[in-house]
């Protein structure tokens, strides 16, 4: 096996990198459309015919040679650098990726049963210490920190079945034949609950064999990727956990990852796999949280009283048409991430559709972070028009030391047929710990082998991926971790376009969405992101080129 390498991310196939961010991308029905974000506009390189086989490869390859250099020069040019503190936190900043080891004998006819695409290096086995050293290559080139490697299935089942000792294997295969390199990732481990649970004796069995098999060999404890001065040990709960245990390893820095931090919050400041959106995840320090029915400290307006949920504890609540409001008391701003949960209608929008035109009837219903001083309005936001909370952050690092007031008002709507209550669920400074980029995020399964699009974020030559960076360049985390590297299996990888998976493959038909793989596209568009974001820059700026998926 020979990988020919070249340029700056050590892939024989390179794609144009460099300019203002463009493209537009489809929703999941074939040949719908729709704008991004006004940012992202059509690249204009898109490929005027279908190409097919050997040719596609071909021109993608003078194409890309031709603009390489162009847009090399542009880089320095393109934007501003950070500079001082801020750079010095993006190089403090780990970039991590998801890895997995389970194509091997006995784990779904060597886990490429459902592969969207072929990879490069073809149906390999994670065995293979010549498809090891080439991941390592590619990954480390791009300027990744670390591999997370996936564990999260072992327990229930697996545990008994093989597929958890075949995984352990292809893992300690794999840090054995790291240790032979000078230029690899370091690694760390994402485990799974056991049904549930972190308190079962296989979950310790796992925890103790890690510990006896790995972290107690100096060859191999080396490589793991340290957070917080322990080695970083990652655990999966099962979406209906719904609040993670509350579990301590002595001998690791233990984080929670879940999901969707959007709808299910922030508990007990888990990290995330995957979110809809651009998140920052972090255990969380309250502001002035609800001491009893009466919602001290804060001051409380007509209509607002104390309620409670599972999964948020103490909550207000406001029903329609009160229009009271909510007020807390003054406070310094001390950290840059302003974190409040909230649920409810907008009112405003809703009011204009049954009067357009027309005045807003009993006002509207808002969230309002003002100075204490002045009262001027510095940040400011509407319920999500949704009933369930969702969760909403500000970066407000340019106002840290500053005295500010929150305000939370509840809009007197009675009239209106879409109301409901408006939520605050408390506020909170998080830390800036991990954030999640996604290349893409599929969607929810559906019945019969499809897919539901409701959530769904496809590839788009890369403008899925690109958004979430911006948001990473903006609040500058201390891990970044993007989605993924090698899943390569169903259901979470429904097709190409919805794939998140990064590693190089082969392609036969290079057509935008329909493109049957990706070649090097995405491994150079990582390169490219992390180093922007390693050398200072205010924002990505590369080049789509939406003859890829």
């Amino acid at each position: 096996m020979k990988i020919v390498k070249s340029g700056k991310s050590g892939a024989s196939e390179k794609s144009p990198n460099v300019s203002n961010v463009g493209a537009q991308c489809g929703t999941g029905a074939a040949g719908s459309v729709v704008d991004r974000r006004r940012f992202l506009h059509i690249s204009g390189l898109a490929a005027g015919t279908a190409l097919a086989g050997a040719a596609a490869k071909a021109y993608a390859l003078r194409q890309a040679g031709a603009l390489e250099a162009a847009a090399d020069r542009q880089l320095a040019h393109a934007e501003p650098s950070v500079t001082g503190a801020a750079l010095t936190a993006r190089k403090k900043t780990i970039f991590g990726i998801g890895y997995e080891t389970w194509f091997i004998p006995g784990v779904g006819g060597g886990g490429w049963g459902t592969a969207e695409a072929r990879p490069v290096l073809g149906h390999y086995s994670s065995l293979d210490p010549k498809v090891i050293r080439q991941h390592a290559h590619w990954i480390h080139g791009a300027g990744f920190d670390f591999i997370l490697i996936d564990w999260s299935n072992n327990l229930g089942g697996n545990w008994t079945n093989g597929v958890a000792e075949g995984i352990i294997g292809s893992t300690v295969r794999l840090l054995a034949e790291y240790t032979h390199l000078k230029r690899r990732p370091k690694f760390a481990l994402l485990l799974g609950l056991d049904n549930g649970s972190c308190a079962t004796p296989e979950f310790h069995t796992q925890i103790q064999r890690i510990e006896r098999e790995i972290l107690a060999k100096p060859e191999y404890a080396r490589l793991w990727q340290h957070f917080d001065g322990k080695p970083l040990l990652a655990i999966f709960p099962e979406p209906s956990v719904g609040i993670p245990p509350a579990y301590l390893a002595p001998n690791f820095t233990v984080r929670f990852m879940g999901a969707f931090h959007e709808i299910t919050l922030n508990p007990r400041g888990a990290w995330s796999w995957v979110d809809r959106a651009p998140i920052i995840n972090g255990p969380a320090i309250p502001i002035f949280p609800f001491q009893d029915q009466s919602l001290r400290p804060w001051k409380v307006g007509s209509g607002w009283s104390r309620a409670h949920q599972a999964n948020m504890g103490a909550y207000a609540t406001c029903p329609k048409g009160t229009g009271g409001a909510l007020v807390s008391p003054p406070f310094t701003v001390t950290d840059r991430i302003l974190t409040f949960n909230y649920s409810g209608v907008d009112y405003w929008v809703y009011s204009r559709l049954r009067f357009p035109g027309g005045k807003i009837p009993g006002g509207q219903s808002l969230f309002v972070l003002r100075d204490a001083a002045t009262g001027a309005v510095l940040r400011r936001a509407f319920p999500p028009g949704m009933s369930q909370f969702t969760m909403r952050q500000w970066n407000v690092a340019d106002l840290i030391g500053r005295r500010v007031i929150f305000e939370a008002m509840a809009g007197a709507a009675a009239g209106l047929p879409y109301g409901g209550s408006l939520g605050f669920g408390g506020l909170a400074f998080t830390r800036n710990e991990q954030m999640v980029a996604s290349v893409a995020l599929g969607g929810n399964e559906a019945g019969g082998g499809a897919w539901l699009d409701w959530d769904a974020h496809l590839r788009c030559a890369g403008a899925t991926l690109v958004e979430y960076m911006a948001a990473a360049f903006r609040y500058e985390p201390e891990v970044i971790m993007i989605q993924q590297w090698n899943e390569f299996a169903g259901p979470d990888q429904y097709g190409v376009e919805s794939s998140n998976d990064i590693e190089p493959t082969v392609i036969h038909r290079l057509d935008g969405p329909y493109s049957d793989g990706w070649g090097y596209y995405y491994l150079d568009l990582v390169t490219q992101l992390i180093r922007q974001y390693r050398q200072g820059f205010r924002g990505p700026q590369v080049l789509l080129d939406t003859r890829y998926p």
